[in-house]
C-alpha cells in the first residue's frame, strides 16, 4: 500500500462497502480529528452534564441502583452519599467500585419512589 496515498478507496473494486483503506496521511488527519472529538465530549460530560447528575443524585431527584455483590443479584438502592466514593470503571456497563472493595453492577439511576421537592404532587379537588 501506498503510505502517501491520502484518498479513499474500496476494498473491494467491484463493491462500496464501510470498509476503506487509507494512507498514513489520511489515517493520521482522522486520528486528530477523533482524539478532538473525544477531548471535547469528555470536556462537555465532566464539566456539565456529571455535575448535573452530581447534584441530581445529592438531592435526592435521582436514586441509584446496582447489583451487588454478584451480577447476578437483585437490584438494591445505594445512598447517595455512595455516589461521591465509588470509582466506575466501566460506564458503559455501569460497573463502579467502592472504597472497600465492593464491587457494584449494573449502576443505573432512576426516579426515587417517593416525591421529591421538585416532584408536583396531584392537587386534591375540594370536597
Amino acid at each position: 500500500m501506498d503510505e502517501q496515498k491520502t484518498t479513499a478507496e474500496p476494498l473491494d473494486d467491484e463493491e462500496e462497502g464501510p470498509i476503506r483503506r487509507i494512507g498514513a496521511k489520511e489515517a493520521a488527519r482522522l486520528n486528530q480529528r477523533y482524539q478532538a472529538i473525544r477531548r471535547a465530549t469528555g470536556l462537555a460530560w465532566h464539566q456539565f452534564m456529571l455535575r448535573t447528575f452530581d447534584r441530581a443524585v445529592l438531592a435526592g431527584t435521582v436514586v441509584l441502583y446496582a447489583r451487588s455483590p454478584t451480577i447476578t443479584d437483585d437490584f438494591v438502592g445505594l445512598p447517595a452519599t455512595a455516589w461521591a466514593v465509588l470509582t466506575v470503571i466501566d460506564w458503559a456497563n455501569g460497573t463502579a467500585i467502592a472504597p472497600d472493595g465492593t464491587v457494584y453492577w449494573s449502576l443505573m439511576g432512576g426516579q426515587p419512589p417517593w416525591p421529591t421537592p421538585t416532584t408536583r404532587l396531584p392537587r386534591r379537588s375540594a370536597p
